[in-house]
């Protein structure tokens, strides 16, 4: 089985949500949710976190669940059964295309809040995996909220700038030492240039011109849902690190940042500014978007045009 099926079977199985035994009949916990992230907890306390494009759309009894990755869709059957409060144990259908060796139940622990399903599951590890091995999965899935009679729970699917759990990136930002220090362990949404600005280097490769936005979800949210509440104590926590005096600015789903970027030069005279950023920090459903807006040159315009950048990407997406 390669990576990428094991990864669609990991979330797909994560996304099994259950139904309380209180609630069995309960009609409000059927229906469509969508992964929105997987942190993968390893022996050697290192964590990956990973997302990738699923749904999950189940019945009383059974589970049909779908992921779309780099080679296609990947369709997944399973049955669940509840055992106790707040534990289920899903298990694979001898149908499903995920199903190459007979079935194993896999138990997973679950809590129902509101519109988002946190889920946690321990896998059996086999006595020649390799090392590290994975202890645990954390994942998130949101409810997608289904019209009725259409079938519309499904995996978003390829566009022009992802495919899976993949960003189509023609720049390159994980090449470029600065966007990769910005980008960290985040999770890499794009990087958007305006169009017919871009430049084509010696090697015949497309560049970004001296304007550009990019795109990640902090990493650091993880599996768990950012409320209003937890956005104000996230918003406090990153004016500690960064510096109330740059907020350019503030409200109830984003905090801006502007920061100018100057060139090293001959000692004894002053720095020359060679760009600015402004930085917004989104709430989006739940998730966390950094949105880094970059214009090169020192003028007021070259500042004015960071903000502006970062603003239309965050107006299109919050409000």
């Amino acid at each position: 089985m390669n990576r990428a099926l094991i990864r669609s079977v990991s979330v797909s199985l994560a996304l099994l949500s259950p139904i309380p035994l209180a609630e069995a009949n309960d009609l409000n916990l059927l229906g469509c949710w969508r992964s929105q992230n997987m942190d993968q907890y390893l022996s050697d306390e290192k964590i990956i976190h990973t997302n990738n494009d699923c749904v999950a759309e189940f019945s009383l009894r059974e589970i049909r669940s779908e992921c779309q990755n780099a080679s296609g869709r990947v369709n997944i059957l399973s049955t669940y059964e509840i055992t106790a409060p707040g534990r289920y144990v899903a298990t694979l259908s001898q149908g499903s295309a995920a199903a190459r060796e007979p079935p194993q139940p896999r138990v997973f622990e679950y809590v129902v809040d509101g519109e988002w399903l946190t889920l946690t599951s321990f896998p059996q590890i086999r006595a020649n995996a390799q090392s590290p091995a994975i202890d645990k999965f954390v994942g998130l899935a949101v409810r997608v909220n289904t019209p009725s009679g259409k079938d519309t729970c499904q995996p978003r699917g390829p566009s022009k700038i992802r495919v899976g759990g993949r960003a189509v990136d023609p720049f390159g930002p994980l090449a470029n030492p600065h966007l990769e220090k910005a980008i960290n362990f985040s999770f890499l949404i794009g990087q958007f240039v305006p169009a017919g600005s871009e430049k084509v280097s010696e090697e015949a490769v497309s560049m970004p011109g001296g304007r550009y936005v990019l795109v990640v979800e902090d990493y650091r949210v993880g599996s768990r849902p950012m409320r209003p509440a937890d956005f104000r104590q996230y918003k406090a926590s990153i004016k500690q690190d960064i510096g109330q005096d740059k907020v350019s600015c503030e409200d109830e789903k984003r905090l801006c940042f502007s920061t100018a970027h100057s060139e090293d030069r001959v000692s004894n005279q002053p720095s020359q500014v060679s760009g600015y950023m402004t930085t917004e920090f989104v709430n989006l459903k739940g998730r966390v978007a950094i949105i880094y807006g970059v214009a090169t040159g020192g003028t007021p315009e070259d500042s004015k045009a960071a903000r502006r950048s970062a603003d239309i990407f965050a107006a299109q997406i919050v409000y």
